[in-house]
């Protein structure tokens, strides 16, 4: 069985396609028996997928994560921008 273990932000994860899991396999114990750190790869989760639909997905996950860059730069940078001081009061009064 093919399987690549991916790890993002503090977590791993198994990836194994759809094909390589034999037809009446009770998916749940093969996770965790794979899943299990002691004994099997380690992960903190199996994701079954079929390699077409897991291409689509991956896509889909890469536009998101520019998006949510693009918006993270564009506010950060307005953070940044020192802010103009408030004009003095004006001291003229009535005498």
């Amino acid at each position: 069985m093919k399987v690549v273990k991916a790890h993002a932000f503090g977590n791993d994860f198994l990836l194994v396609d759809e094909s390589e899991i034999v037809d009446g396999v009770d998916r749940a114990a093969l996770a965790r028996q794979l899943c299990e750190r002691h004994r099997g790869l380690g992960a903190d989760g199996l994701i079954v997928s079929a390699v077409a639909f897991l291409k689509s997905s991956l896509r889909c996950l890469a536009f998101v994560f520019v998006a949510l860059a693009a918006l993270l730069a564009i506010f950060i940078c307005t953070l940044e921008k020192p802010m103009k001081p408030n004009p003095p009061a004006s001291a003229g009064g009535s005498a």
